[in-house]
């Protein structure tokens, strides 16, 4: 039991803080403007060289509950592993220094521990580019419309080991502290700033008992910072040897070992796809090339023995792709090259197509918020009107545009282009637009981008699309 007149510190919130100077105030502004004020904000400084430490010291001496951290550039794992140390809430937070979280956030999601008893919660997040007021934001979702009714409910991971697959950022939530230092928690601590939340996720996903997903959005991911660690040249060697660490930690847990095994190989082959690109932009001769796929061919080889990538159907082009990588190493390397190239060329012919043209986006859900994004951030402005046949979306406001009908955005925009902006089954709806008018050329099923927060929409942006 508490004593009478004890401060109380419900969630202590630990910012890992590296040269972020242009970003830091709007992130610490967010925080300190939690509706919940029974918090604690950890800055841990990583020997930051621009203005950052001079930032953090404003904010500390207007509000005391900013505690501040100094020290050597030791790398991220070092930052939240001390922040860790010196947390007094009952329960633990992360916000990147560049990303900034909605005013509920902290005390919504400690409501919904305390009710539940959980070990950790975790809501959705929106991607943004630039301004988060303004266009450029996504909300990403932590389930596919199949398996949405996993929110909300209280879950054992151990009953869906699924989760470290489809779980891929640990900021999104709060960790009770308890949890944490009883299954002794840590971030692997070596040197540098990436991937290091990677072990982090593992180990809190396969030692809790209790955790639950909340469909609701309070953080904000920012996508347009170029020196986040996610751009770091190095970082496919980081991750070999981040997940080499989680490999570890399954073998020493049995029972863990036996229920998510399979589940790390099929993620760790994603997200070294994901990472390609810090291969594919040099050259086969480049030994670092050859040398960095022999590391991830040997990583990948027990789970291909043992049948992790062809269990699962929708996961056979990931078994293809292991297949031709053990094999055949620089075939796999030219063919991901290759297809790079292609996908690139088609975007860039794809936007210097539309870049004249009036537009008409058809469908407003998620995939028509990357299509206006993409859209926007390589400068194509042409978009006219917005339209969607669900009676519940007319008049409400989309990127900039009220939503119309289909009939009403053909009166509008007669010789307009018309983006279907929906993922397969588009059939009836390019008939539709036939009846009223359209002519089948105009029509186009959309499918850009890839998808809510790769790297694509910066990189395509940077390649000579228009103005970029």
């Amino acid at each position: 039991m508490k004593k009478a007149g004890r401060k109380v510190t419900r969630v202590s919130v630990i910012v890992p803080v590296y040269n972020v100077q242009d970003y830091l105030g709007e992130c610490m502004e967010s925080i300190l403007g939690q509706t919940m004020r029974e918090i604690e904000v950890i800055c841990v400084n990583d020997g930051s060289t621009d203005r950052s430490p001079e930032i953090l010291r404003q904010y500390a001496e207007r509000d005391s509950r900013v505690r501040i951290i100094d020290k050597e550039n030791t790398g991220y794992g070092d930052s939240m592993n001390r922040g860790l140390s010196l947390a007094a809430g009952e329960y633990v937070g992360i916000v990147e220094p560049d990303d900034c979280v909605e005013p509920s956030m902290f005390g919504e999601l400690y409501r919904r521990a305390e009710e539940d008893c959980l070990d950790w919660v975790k809501g959705d997040f929106r991607v943004f580019v630039g301004d988060r007021e303004g266009p450029h934001r996504f909300l990403v979702e932590s389930f596919r419309p199949d398996k949405k009714g996993l929110y909300n409910r209280v879950l054992d991971p151990m009953d869906h080991p699924e989760l470290v697959e489809t779980d891929n950022y640990h900021w999104r939530g709060i960790y009770r502290k308890g949890f944490l230092e009883g299954c002794g928690i840590r971030f692997n601590d070596t040197p540098g700033a990436a991937y290091q939340d990677n072990g982090f996720k593992y180990q809190t996903i396969c030692l809790a008992g209790r955790v639950m997903y909340v469909d609701k959005a309070y953080y904000w991911y920012r996508r347009d910072n170029l020196a986040a660690s996610s751009y770091n040249p190095r970082g496919l060697e980081m991750m070999y040897g981040e997940y080499a660490f989680i490999r570890a930690f399954l073998a020493a847990r049995p029972r863990q070992e036996e229920i998510f095994l399979k589940w790390y190989y099929i993620k760790f082959y994603t997200q070294f796809h994901d990472q390609l690109e810090k291969v594919l932009d040099t050259e086969w001769e480049d030994p670092r090339a050859r040398e960095t796929l022999q590391l991830y061919r040997e990583a990948f080889r027990p789970g291909f023995e043992r049948g992790f990538y062809r269990d699962y159907g929708e996961w056979e082009w990931v078994y293809r792709d292991v297949a031709l990588l053990l094999r055949y190493p620089r075939t796999f390397f030219e063919t991901k090259k290759m297809e790079r190239e292609l996908r690139d060329e088609k975007y860039r012919h794809w936007l210097d197509h539309v870049r004249d043209r009036e537009l008409v986006i058809v469908c407003c859900g998620k995939k028509a918020r990357q299509v206006a994004s993409f859209l926007e951030i390589n400068h194509v402005s042409g978009v006219a009107a917005v339209c969607d046949n669900s009676p519940g979306l007319a008049g409400t406001e989309f990127y900039g545009h009220t939503v119309v009908s289909p009939g009403q955005a053909v009166e509008r925009v007669p010789g307009g282009d018309f983006l279907i902006a929906r993922a397969g089954q588009n059939r009836e709806i390019v008939e539709q637009l036939v009846r009223l008018g359209v002519a089948e050329d105009c029509i186009e099923s959309v499918t850009v981008p890839l998808d809510d927060y790769t790297s694509l929409t910066c990189r395509m942006a940077g390649r000579g699309t228009g103005d970029g």
